[in-house]
């Protein structure tokens, strides 16, 4: 089990120097004194940095707001105050070792003298913190990544080489995960210190795309919340006007999520159901992919009691499934999100199209790849795979004899005229088919429909057009056999085209207007990315959240081990 125990500490106030201070150094002191609070919050989550909370004794310096800027990426804004204090003494400083007083789990130890002959990989050789460092922890705990033990010694030299050991245990879990290289040894990682590139190393365990950093900062907002005793709540049927306790709490849970605007406190008003709380309501189903209906179903509140420590374990699973992405990721690539029933073009890190999917369902599920677009198909014929042949499609000719001549069935092989099923009793077919093959022929009941776009792997997985429209207007989109049907095939066709100049408009027009396959081969291939994510952040900054429809997710945790320690009502909790 990964995790770490943790004991709150608080910060002292800090003492001026005797001698005077200019107009800046006692206005920054007065502003320090006074956000104690606000710093231990930010120490209590990461807080394995050595020795938290630390206290300059000594003389004030000045603080460059600009020192602070990269750490403000993955935190809430609440904790601002706290991150420029700590920036201001781990960064805008140039004290020695001896300059600084840590206080560790309630102890206070002085740190002792620095030798400087030694070379640190976290510290500078005043003893002062890198700011690769504060990265690389918060990245750590994002991953659900902690010290088996805390991090606590007077001895500069013994921090550093117990982060060393740390960032290389968490590398080898990444190495496992993902099959990537990264760092074995302290050698490495002082050779990257030395040429200046642990700061990228750090910085590119994650690919570099807008939504991690999105994600992150709301994972920051989730472990706030996780300092509060989540309530629970019940299935029941509120009317306007209605006023309970339950009310209250339900109001409370959605203000806290972001769905109901912040308002000042009545307890009375609290507690009365109106239709803020109705549209709140359906605002937190919008985001869970549930049915809008402004009521508390079975599936409402499963996710409303869902807490805040679930969320974080489950948003941190979709920082491992980035992981196993390449780094850098490709200019332009197609993404596909299986919980989410959504394809993505991405260009340049701009979505420039997307459209609803229909997925493999829970006994047959769309594997997870990493693949090209190489080729699509305008008119296509459908050979079935045995399964559905003797599962579906002979049953229902049984059924109904002469079905599958009606959806345009033949029976092909290799130098031979193809064979009409018009005319063949169904209880014939079995045998027909040791020698022939079962193929639907183009048209407008194709299975495939107009359009199939291949994608080179070892389950036959395919994108396709669809003649069932209809069905993406379903919320659970898990119906296929394995293969994913696309909302709007044209669209990605226009994207293909706009990057393929080698496949003239004319031919592909005639295509569309003839009734015979025609195939074209995608010169420059297109990624393509299948994956797995149930937590994302959208367009508007929104946490979107979908079930675990293959139930993968906890399959990462139990594989990762990831458990997360977190102070308040959910401390030692594992899920």
């Amino acid at each position: 089990m990964i995790r770490c125990t943790r004991e709150s500490t608080s910060l002292a106030s800090p003492k001026p120097d005797t001698g005077e201070m200019d107009d800046f150094d006692a206005k920054l002191a007065n502003e320090c004194a006074n956000t104690g609070s606000f710093f231990t919050s930010w120490s209590n989550h990461l807080e394995y940095l050595p020795q938290f909370p630390l206290r300059i004794e000594g003389s004030w310096i000045r603080f460059f707001p600009t020192q602070m800027l990269s750490l403000t990426r993955f935190v809430s804004a609440k904790w601002l105050k706290g991150i420029m204090c700590l920036m201001l003494i781990c960064v805008g400083t140039q004290l020695s070792a001896a300059d600084i007083t840590a206080s560790a789990v309630g102890a206070g130890m002085r740190v002792k003298k620095i030798d400087s002959t030694n070379e640190f990989i976290w510290f500078n050789q005043e003893g002062v913190i890198r700011p690769y460092t504060i990265s690389m922890l918060a990245l750590m705990e994002d991953l659900g990544i902690l010290p088996l033990t805390p991090i606590n010694d007077a001895v500069v030299a013994n921090v550093d080489k117990a982060y060393t050991q740390f960032f290389l245990s968490g590398l080898s879990l990444l190495t496992n995960f993902s099959g990537k290289t990264y760092p074995k040894s302290d050698n490495e990682l002082r050779q990257l210190v030395s040429q200046g590139l642990l700061a990228n190393t750090v910085e590119n365990i994650l690919p570099a795309t807008p939504q991690i950093e999105k994600l992150r900062q709301i994972m920051a907002h989730y472990r706030q919340l996780c300092s509060y005793v989540w309530p629970t709540l019940s299935s029941f049927t509120f009317r306007l006007g209605q006023r309970t306790p339950e009310i209250a709490k339900l109001r409370w849970m959605l203000t806290q999520l972001g769905d109901l605007k912040s308002q000042a406190a009545d307890a009375y008003r609290d507690a009365i159901y109106d239709p803020n709380i109705s549209q709140a309501v359906k605002h937190f189903q919008a985001r869970h992919g549930l049915e809008q209906t402004g009521t508390l179903n079975s599936q409402t509140v499963t996710a409303l009691n869902t807490t805040p420590y679930q969320r974080v374990t489950q948003m941190q699973v979709t920082l491992w499934r980035w992981l196993a992405l390449p780094t850098p990721l490709p200019d332009n690539y197609v993404w596909i999100n299986l919980p989410a029933y959504q394809l993505h073009v991405v260009d340049n890190n701009v979505d420039v199209l997307s459209m609803r999917i229909i997925v493999g369902n829970s006994l047959t599920p769309t594997p997870l790849m990493s693949t090209y677009l190489t080729q699509f198909t305008v008119n296509p014929t459908w050979t079935p795979p045995v399964s559905i042949i003797y599962d579906e499609l002979l049953p229902k000719n049984r059924a109904e004899p002469g079905y599958l001549a009606r959806q345009g069935f033949q029976l092909r092989k290799p130098s031979a005229t193809p064979l009409s099923l018009a005319h063949i009793p169904p209880e014939q077919l079995p045998a027909l088919l040791n020698q022939y093959q079962l193929v639907q022929e183009p048209g407008p009941g194709n299975a495939l429909g107009k359009f199939r776009f291949s994608i080179p792997n070892n389950d036959a997985i395919y994108l396709h057009d669809t003649p069932a429209k209809s069905l993406f207007n379903l919320n659970n989109r898990a119906l296929s056999h394995g293969c994913i049907r696309l909302q709007n095939p044209e669209g990605l066709l226009q994207y293909i085209m706009s990057k393929q100049s080698e496949i003239g408009v004319t031919d592909l027009e005639h295509s569309l207007n003839r009734n015979t396959p025609s195939y074209f081969r995608i010169v420059n291939p297109i990624a393509v990315f299948v994956d797995y994510h149930t937590t994302w952040v959208d367009e508007d900054g929104l946490l979107q959240i979908r079930q675990d429809i293959y139930k993968q997710d906890e399959q990462i945790r139990q594989l990762m081990q990831l458990h997360l320690a977190i102070k308040g009502a959910n401390y030692g909790q594992t899920y």
